[in-house]
């Protein structure tokens, strides 16, 4: 685990958007931890996710394999204009856009805002990959507009397998659509985390059961 990747699970137990205890998941199964990337909210805060997600970009992507990032509505929005940022930061301009859920009918209309996406290689950058839908209407909407998708950042990946497949989601979509989905940290770096961390050491037994039952292999 590298010094940003530990920072960064630091940073979300702090800002609340990390939590241990039993939470109850849309696939019906009973997690020992919870993600939100929602708990994200205010300007210091997305001074650091522009850091931490451009860290992971430029560890996973070089700057040739991709044109632009794209933000998937919701909360990949916010979080691809922080990457593009902390990309500025450290020397590298990259525009952004992202997709209205609902086709505008006038002004400029259409669904997407920012940077054109024709012939464009884009870049999604998001916060967790969960049954893969958001990935495959991405991958329809890159190519009604007449671009493609070069790969995915997300900030956690679970690796937990799916309910119909001894898969995890992540491998899921990198098996049907062949480009790389790489993770700002993993669950893996997570139970690395909890056994270095003495106060956060009573999940580990509930963190490695559900790991026994769900867990992915890599």
């Amino acid at each position: 685990m590298k010094p940003y990747q530990r920072d960064f699970i630091t940073f979300c137990i702090d800002q609340g958007a990390l939590y241990f205890g039993e939470f109850l998941l849309k696939s019906k199964r009973v997690s020992p931890y919870f993600f939100n990337a929602g708990h994200f909210s205010d300007g210091r805060a997305y001074l650091n996710l522009a850091h931490f997600y451009a860290e992971a970009v430029m560890e996973h992507f070089k700057p040739t394999e991709y044109d632009l990032l794209f933000g998937p509505a919701y909360k990949g929005i916010t979080l691809a204009t922080c990457t593009s940022m902390g990309l500025a930061e450290k020397g590298l301009n990259v525009p952004v856009c992202f997709n209205r859920k609902e086709r505008k009918d006038h002004g400029e209309g259409g669904m997407m805002i920012g940077a054109p996406l024709k012939n464009q290689r884009a870049l999604l950058i998001d916060d967790v990959i969960s049954a893969g839908t958001t990935i495959r209407e991405a991958v329809d909407i890159t190519q009604k507009e007449g671009g493609s998708l070069a790969g995915i950042l997300i900030a956690l990946n679970r690796q937990e397998i799916g309910l119909q497949s001894s898969l995890s989601a992540i491998q899921e979509v990198e098996k049907e659509f062949q480009f790389k989905v790489a993770s700002i940290i993993s669950r893996d770096d997570l139970m690395a985390y909890l056994e270095e961390t003495p106060a956060l050491q009573k999940h580990l037994p509930a963190m490695r059961a559900y790991q026994a039952e769900y867990g992915a292999l890599p």
